[in-house]
């Protein structure tokens, strides 16, 4: 099992420090990976949302959490729309 997993994708690096601040302080460690940073040195991808990772073990917790503080709205869902 991978030690990280996708928790979530948002549109901007300011909804991504929101939702890995609170995952944070309740004991859920986060990481968040901007592919913006990284789109002028490469031209292979669209993708310019920024990714949210938590421990595998914590996906479970970290998706409750979310639910739990109504934070969901930040979420993009499948298709891009949030």
């Amino acid at each position: 099992m991978p030690a990280h997993i996708n928790l979530a994708a948002v549109a901007s690096e300011f909804e991504a420090d929101i939702l890995t601040k609170n995952l944070s302080l309740n004991g859920i460690p986060a990481l968040q990976f901007s592919a913006m940073k990284f789109s002028h040195f490469c031209s292979l991808t669209d993708d310019r949302f920024v990714t949210i990772f938590v421990k595998a073990e914590s996906i479970k917790a970290a998706r409750g959490l979310i639910d739990e503080m109504d934070l969901g709205e930040f979420i993009i869902k499948e298709g891009g729309a949030q």
